[in-house]
């Protein structure tokens, strides 16, 4: 224990830890330490009696706290891991959002950078020399060879150690060892298989070698083969697979290259690749845009630009990205969901080749090791695209952010913590790191529009299509009166029916969108009405055809659908409604010359699966798609000359106030696929309300009367971007305690702010996985202090903890929900 002395001031770090706690903890740094001890860097301390645990270190100081204080017991860097701009957006992060710092760390961080005392060791590979261990790595591989797995507080018994993380942080560095998730994410970094030759050679001493390999015609040829390659790829580091596919030849006759050392093979995680050194060559109406952008980063200001589906945004943003990595600066591009940009990723390193980084959540842990390192170890420009997540990254010298689709619903993180909004956080993060900043969009928030009209952004409009093509010819179809005259083809209209086959005939091509997968959404009894229940959530469990399964789309709970109704007997079972599979298999009989593919959660969860879909399509394998929202993003072939929206009401009618903007983002959004290139799309959009208006301003694609529509009614009902809100969600097993909790609670805010308070209320799931959920909605005046507030909220949540009744009950912050 360490305790402050005033002749001779200890020092103390206070250190984050990831785990749900309020502020950070205060550990003493011993005096061999100090000197070397910086903010970002990792830390090993004990928590608890036995717990260890590794930290980041926030702050330094020499304010002793008023408890006896622990140790550090390592110190795992040599330099920062964390830059002081990450720190403070960790902050931010943390205080705006309402939650506790360690959660930030927690999704920031790859796993093999947080090691704890219940971390799981398991072995990836076996030295083949055991000699250069040390002793101690040694006994720990030993045992974990013997057990097969290990915990950390394992490793520490068997090595008489209070702290081994340095040790074991030292056998993972080396590859030889792996936390148990890693290896259950197939966490072994992906490695190429390639070949380059095994020095220098001269042009001499090259004409001898093909002289000597004439009696040898396939290795004469892998030898030709090499350099007609060679300049594709500048570190002449040639794919095994590509030569031998150009070569027609065989692994043995590479292998006695190599034997005759003048190959050499090896495995590297990326290949360098050559970038696209031309300029490009911007539309007069995309230059004037770019002139725009660059007049609002003049005036320190974000800029929105909005431009129309097809216009060449991509263009301009590659334009800027190429700007900011020529200064040496690092710059971040944010997409939706990276799994749904195939296409752009390959866009993307065409043109930045190996200095662009990848980085998202369905990465192995290694991978995302591997990237978090190389943002901080490089010292060339990298350019990084992911996903939210990647916001948290460490970016020295950030020159340039751009967010792609700045409107899309899945910049919002929901569970769980931090529930932080990608866009409006990279503002934030811009400002920190003195950045520029873009967003861009066909169809821009709400909140971004308005930040535009009130002057807080800078705007630029891009409203032509790239090379003058027109936007899509739309056409709506009144399903109601398809099916009072019973021509209703399952859930096909005639018209789309046969604009379906005239595309094909054409050959071209068609997507479908429908945002419901599955078969059918609710099996019920004609005979009682009963419907099939999750029997851990409230909610009707909908009907997979493929796997003949009722599933849960929350919890994942899934049984056999029943032969008879559980309720009654009856075996009078109808499927009502539709998703993705129904239309798939209706289709297939209606238009047989259809070559089918679904592009939904169901069909892409094996890996890969979503890039082999998109290329299928794209050669021509396939030549429709059917889809939920993957549909509507990322998607740019030339020969999409159909898109068929199926059910337009199912989006209108969600009980939301962002529902009907969400409605049109999306209607135009996949309508934007159709007719891309020379010839002029099509979209047919089935509803049983043509006369709404959004679909009217989706027929006209006219996105201004929309938002000002919408943003009239927001203003009247106080809604963003007029008011801020925030939502306290109280969760608990058992329904009468959240029934008491959350009216004890909204009875605490309504005595201190009155009619802002809404609820509590049951949300339209009351109950998720066994947990009862009531919701608090706070709608809160621009002349209401939000931090004092969430002071408040915080200080209700102790209070609530402290009641015996409400014991086991959790209260959720949601700043800015969905």
């Amino acid at each position: 224990m360490y305790s402050a002395n005033q002749t001779n001031p200890q020092l103390f770090a206070e250190v984050v830890l990831p785990l749900a706690v309020p502020t950070p903890y205060t550990y003493a740094i011993p005096a061999d330490l100090a000197p070397q001890t910086r903010p970002g860097m990792r830390v090993v301390v004990q928590v608890g009696a036995r717990k260890l645990h590794t930290g980041i270190v926030t702050r330094l100081h020499h304010e002793a706290p008023s408890y006896p204080t622990k140790a550090i017991a390592e110190l795992l860097d040599d330099a920062p891991i964390v830059t002081a701009v990450q720190l403070e957006f960790w902050q931010w992060l943390a205080t705006y959002y309402m939650c506790y710092p360690g959660e930030v760390l927690n999704a920031a961080m790859p796993a093999g950078l947080k090691l704890q005392s219940e971390s799981i060791l398991k072995i990836v590979h076996q030295p083949k020399d055991l000699e250069h261990l040390s002793d101690n790595a040694f006994l720990l591989m030993e045992a974990l060879e013997n057990r097969g797995e290990l915990t950390v507080q394992d490793a520490a018994k068997i090595l008489d150690l209070k702290n081994p993380l340095r040790i074991i942080h030292q056998l993972m560095d080396d590859g030889f060892v792996a936390l148990d998730q890693e290896l259950k994410e197939k966490a072994k970094p992906k490695t190429i298989a390639v070949v380059r030759l095994a020095r220098d050679f001269t042009e001499s001493e090259l004409n001898q070698l093909f002289e000597e390999l004439k009696n040898s015609p396939k290795q004469s040829a892998l030898l030709l083969g090499y350099f007609q390659l060679k300049n594709n790829y500048p570190d002449e580091n040639i794919p095994e697979s590509e030569l031998l596919r150009i070569t027609d030849a065989s692994r043995s006759s590479l292998s006695g290259l190599v034997a005759k050392q003048i190959f050499i093979q090896a495995e590297v995680l990326h290949l360098a690749q050559p970038k696209n050194t031309k300029t490009l060559q911007l539309s007069p109406a995309q230059h004037l845009a770019f002139e725009e952008i660059n007049r609002g980063f003049a005036n320190n200001k974000p800029v929105l630009l909005h431009g129309v589906t097809g216009s060449g945004k991509t263009e301009i943003y590659v334009s800027l990205l190429k700007e900011a990595l020529q200064k040496h600066k690092r710059a971040l591009y944010l997409v939706p969901e990276i799994a749904l940009t195939a296409q752009l990723i390959n866009r993307l390193q065409l043109h930045f080749g190996s200095q662009a980084v990848i980085y998202h959540s369905r990465l192995p842990q290694s991978e995302r090791l591997s990237a978090y390192k190389r943002l901080l170890t490089d010292e060339e420009p990298l350019l990084l695209l992911g996903a939210r997540s990647a916001l948290l990254l460490p970016l020295p010298d950030l020159g340039l952010i751009v967010i792609d689709e700045e409107h899309d619903s899945s910049f919002k993180q929901q569970d769980p913590a931090p529930r932080y909004h990608a866009r409006d956080s990279a503002v934030v993060l811009a400002n920190l790191a003195q950045c520029p900043i873009l967003l861009g969009s066909a169809t821009p928030s709400a909140e971004s529009f308005y930040n535009v009209k009130t002057g807080r952004f800078a705007g630029a409009t891009l409203f032509e299509r790239f090379g003058g093509v027109q936007m899509p010819e739309m056409e709506v179809v009144d399903i109601r009166k398809e099916k009072l005259w019973k021509t209703m083809r399952g859930h096909y209209s005639p018209k789309l029916v046969t604009e379906i086959s005239e595309t094909l005939a054409a050959g071209k091509k068609a997507i479908l969108f429908q945002n419901r997968r599955g078969y059918s959404p609710i099996i019920r009894c004609d005979a009682c009405g009963h419907t099939q229940e999750c029997s851990n959530c409230d909610i009707t469990l909908t009907y997979h055809k493929y796997h003949h399964q009722l599933r849960c789309h929350y919890c994942g709970y899934s049984t056999p659908p029943p032969q008879s109704c559980p309720q009654c007997g009856s075996t009078d079972l109808k499927e009502v409604g539709f998703g993705t599979e129904k239309l798939e298999e209706e289709l297939a009989i209606l238009v047989p010359e259809a070559q089918i593919e679904r592009l939904d959660l169901d069909s892409t969860k094996r890996k890969n699966a979503f890039n082999k879909i998109i290329n299928r399509f794209a050669t021509g394998d396939i030549n429709v798609l059917i889809g939920t929202q993957m549909v509507t993003k990322g998607l740019d072939f030339d020969d999409v000359m159909l898109v068929g929206i199926l059910s337009a009401d199912s989006m209108l009618y969600y009980p939301a106030f962002r529902a009907q903007e969400r409605a049109f983002q999306l209607m135009e959004q996949v309508a934007g696929r159709a007719g891309r290139r020379a010839n002029r799309g099509r979209v047919t959009i089935q509803t049983h309300r043509p006369e709404h208006r959004i679909i009217q301003h989706v027929l006209t694609h006219d996105y201004f009367a929309m938002i000002e529509e919408q943003l009239a009614e927001r203003e009247v009902f106080k809604y963003p971007p007029f008011v801020r809100l925030l939502q306290i969600e109280i969760r608990h097993r058992d329904k009468p305690v959240v029934d008491a909790a959350a009216a004890a609670y909204a009875s605490g805010l309504q005595n201190w702010l009155g009619d802002c308070v809404l609820g509590p209320e049951y949300p339209p799931i009351a109950r998720l996985k066994n947990v009862y959920r009531k919701t608090i909605l706070l709608k809160l005046g621009r002349e209401i202090s939000p931090q004092k507030v969430k002071t408040y909220l915080w200080e209700l949540q102790t209070w609530l903890h402290t009641q015996p009744a409400f014991k086991g009950v959790r209260v959720v912050f949601d700043v800015d929900p969905n």
